[in-house]
């Protein structure tokens, strides 16, 4: 009796000792569940897993409900047994799901994949209702082997099995391939199913009557496995890849050969390299491979490397080009252990075709702005060398009219090289992305006009006959950036010019092809009977630093940026420009802007522009303007500059008094800061530029030296520029070299104000 109740109590001990671990065990399922669920990374092996460990966590629920119920009440409810039957009938797919998917990481669930589960459903409905048919189990006991089974009951467990013994097999297949890490993440997967397995074998051979419920502690130890997984070895942030997995997913391609040249693996990125292949290659010679898919390397060449790297026992590295365009980095590393002869080698090809294509293009760039700087270096020089000339032989003479002819050489020669210095400035603010428009109003029809006014002397001298073909839709008015289209058309209608020889024709057509809320589209095209240019050459003509014909070019003059420029401020405008020619037989520039429309009643001859027009006058050249009654004070440092200032300024009769820096001209207000009525200042002087000079005048405690108009006098020409002189508290900016035009407009809009 003693012994029995010693058993009894040591059985009873170990009961609740296992109940408890159900409990720990079943929170622990739950914890899991949150825990994978949260995951994202490989979604088809977490969304596997996650079914198994949640039907896994459901079947341990229910025996941890079933058997606390029984503890506390003594009853047993079918309602806990029926939770655990639906962990015990989906289960097996879900292991059959698990192991699947880690076999095969690319294998992806389709919508008939879901006729698997049409068996354990079948079967959970058929365990419910077994009272009414009993065709699961006819006798029932959750506590012995004692229960008689239904026919279903082993059809399904034939299928469980089954779904069973794949969902091993795959994981098996995934363990053995992988070591070290990654197999004791499936091993311990693995484990956790086998485990569950042993209960209903022992059922099924009727070996039921333990000292412990097995199948509480069985779901146990299954629970406890997959947390060791998941947690230890990080199941789902690595899942298990063999190594020829991975080494399939690598871009480059690779060759393993033995010393007999024979191939012995390969990856699926050589297939891709080598597309014509016409079945597989395994034990194929490498004479074969490279005579076969290496068109423009011969099997010479890769003996020779391979014997280098054998006899050397390093690797060797060498780009092949194996067809067309392709290239390939092949790099051949030989396979042995430490101090025995190579039995092989590795062949890795890196596909650097892109890498080859970019570096050819980033030198022919490099070369063509070597050969641009080269030949802007003759442009600036040819007008450079006419201007000192013409200034020598003036210097020489005391003809007054052959010193007018040099004054007017050497100014068509300063202007051409103002122009060849615009270009560069240009072209220099669309390679650093800085070149940007100024929207305004503009009257269009009335600017074509102007630049045919302004062509028109060069088509003379050339007898050329210029036609204007402007279609009625244009519009009145639109808002563009008039200086840099008129810089578009300027430059066509010069090219024009220069490359139709006498008697030739030259047409100006512009039309409105299109508009949509408010918005126009206008096509302008420049016509000329001129020389032509080839397809070849017209694939240059709009790229920065490239010459369409570099003899042409010396020929008829010019910097070849023009029309770079130009693309850039017609893509700006939203359009696009292109030409249409052939040798011999003329060209025709076309480009298409889109700019707003403005009203006839708003246009730039009504009302609208009125009040911009007000400040500006005609000021001629300068000799009618009368500034006697106005002292200016000009903030410049460089001696030669001040002296021009004061020439131009003579006749206006304007008082002037000059400062050779910022902290100068400072001082000169600061002391009499009602005395002058503008400053002209520089920006680049000795001991305080423009900038500082402005800020300091601006802080001076005078309202007078606070509202006294500055006008920035500078070569810096950019628009951030001109920005920065706005900001720092100017009033305005006019570009070196001087336009007196300029200059005299600047002077009587606020000076006219005082």
């Amino acid at each position: 009796m003693k012994l029995a109740g010693d058993y009894r109590g040591a059985h009873d001990k170990l009961e609740a000792a296992i109940d408890l671990f159900v409990n720990i065990s079943t929170l622990l399922g739950i914890g899991m569940i949150v825990a994978v669920a949260r995951k994202s990374q490989r979604a088809q092996v977490r969304s596997a897993f996650l079914l198994l460990l949640g039907l896994a966590t459901v079947w341990n629920i229910g025996h941890a409900l079933e058997t606390d119920i029984r503890l506390l009440t003594g009853v047993t409810h079918m309602a806990f047994v029926y939770i655990c039957y639906v962990g015990i009938c989906f289960v097996p797919v879900a292991i059959l799901y698990l192991g699947i998917t880690i076999v095969r990481t690319e294998w992806s669930m389709k919508l008939w994949h879901f006729a698997f589960f049409v068996v354990p459903i079948v079967s959970i409905i058929i365990v419910f209702t077994s009272s009414f048919h009993q065709l699961f189990f006819v006798k029932f006991s959750l506590y012995s082997s004692d229960a008689v089974y239904g026919p279903y009951y082993y059809f399904h467990s034939i299928y469980s099995y089954c779904c069973i013994a794949v969902g091993i097999a795959c994981m098996y297949v995934s363990s053995a391939r992988n070591s070290g890490f990654l197999s004791r993440q499936t091993l311990f997967i693995l484990g956790g199913i086998v485990v569950t397995l042993v209960p209903n074998v022992l059922y099924s051979f009727g070996v039921g009557h333990l000292p412990f419920s097995i199948s509480s502690a069985a779901i146990t130890v299954s629970i406890l496995c997959f947390a060791i997984s998941f947690f230890r070895y990080r199941f789902i942030d690595t899942p298990p890849v063999s190594p020829g997995q991975i080494i399939d997913l690598i871009s480059d391609g690779y060759l393993v050969v033995d010393k007999e040249l024979k191939i012995l693996a390969y990856n699926r990125a050589l297939l891709r390299m080598f597309p014509e292949r016409s079945g597989p290659i395994l034990g194929e010679s490498l004479r074969v491979f490279v005579e076969r898919y290496a068109m423009n390397v011969t099997f010479k060449q890769i003996l020779t490397m391979h014997e280098r790297a054998m006899a050397e026992k390093t690797t060797v590295t060498e780009e092949i080009h194996i067809r067309g365009d392709t290239y390939l980095n092949m790099e051949i590393t030989p396979i042995a252990q430490r101090n025995a002869p190579s039995t092989g080698s590795i062949m890795i090809f890196k596909d650097i075709t892109e890498s080859k294509l970019l570096l050819e293009a980033t030198k022919a760039a490099g070369q063509a702005k070597s050969d641009f700087l080269s030949y802007m270096s003759h442009e600036i020089r040819s007008p450079l060398t006419a201007i000192i000339g013409m200034i020598n032989i003036g210097r020489n003479t005391d003809d007054i009219e052959k010193l007018k002819y040099c004054f007017e050489r050497a100014d068509a020669a300063s202007r051409q090289l103002l122009g060849i210095i615009n270009d560069i400035l240009d072209i220099s603010k669309i390679e650093a992305d800085k070149f940007e428009l100024a929207f305004n109003e503009v009257d269009f029809r009335r600017m074509l006009m102007d630049l045919v006014d302004v062509i028109s002397a060069r088509v003379e001298e050339k007898n050329i006959n210029l036609k204007v073909d402007f279609n009625e839709n244009l519009p009145i008015s639109i808002e563009t950036d008039k200086l840099r289209l008129s810089q578009v058309i300027t430059n066509l209608l010069t090219n024009a010019v220069k490359f139709t020889p006498e008697n030739g024709t030259i047409t100006l057509s512009a039309e409105q092809v299109a508009v949509e809320d408010g918005e126009a589209t206008i096509r302008v095209a420049v016509t000329d009977t001129g020389i032509g240019i080839s397809k070849e050459q017209q694939g240059k003509l709009f790229t920065s630093f490239q010459q369409a014909n570099a003899a042409i070019s010396q020929t008829y003059g010019g910097t070849g940026l023009g029309l770079s420029i130009s693309k850039r401020i017609v893509d700006l405008m939203g359009g696009e420009i292109w030409v249409e020619s052939e040798p011999g037989r003329g060209s025709k520039f076309i480009f298409s802007i889109k700019a707003k429309c403005i009203a006839a009643g708003d246009s730039a001859d009504g009302t609208a522009a009125s009040a911009s027009d007000a400040c500006s006058v005609d000021v001629g050249d300068g000799a009618d303007l009368d500034l006697s009654a106005f002292k200016l004070l000009i903030a410049e440092d460089i001696e030669i500059n001040q002296e021009i200032m004061a020439a131009i300024l003579e006749d206006t009769k304007v008082s002037i008094d000059f400062a050779d820096n910022g902290k100068t001209a400072v001082a000169a207000v600061s002391d009499n800061p009602g005395k002058y009525d503008a400053i002209l200042m520089d920006i680049q002087m000795p001991e305080m530029d423009g900038y500082d000079a402005t800020r300091a005048i601006r802080a001076l405690d005078d309202e007078r030296a606070k509202s006294v108009p500055i006008i920035a006098m500078t070569a810096n020409v950019f628009k951030e520029d001109i920005d920065k002189c706005i900001a720092c508290g100017m009033d305005d900016h006019i570009g070196k070299p001087i336009s007196i035009e300029a200059l005299m407009g600047v002077l009587a809009k606020y000076l006219q104000r005082c």
